[in-house]
């Protein structure tokens, strides 16, 4: 484990922050498409 006195909080939360901004807009994404897309196949798969 690194010692906690070497990390600088700012750039701590400056990585969460770019983390979340980086994430937060794909599992949106995935959260509209994906069902969209599960949804289509079922209803191709029931109609043949």
């Amino acid at each position: 484990m690194f010692s906690m006195q070497h990390i600088n909080p700012n750039t701590v939360i400056n990585n969460f922050a770019l983390l979340w901004l980086t994430q937060l807009p794909w599992s949106i994404l995935g959260q509209i498409i994906w069902p969209r897309h599960t949804a289509h196949k079922f209803w191709i798969q029931r109609r043949t």
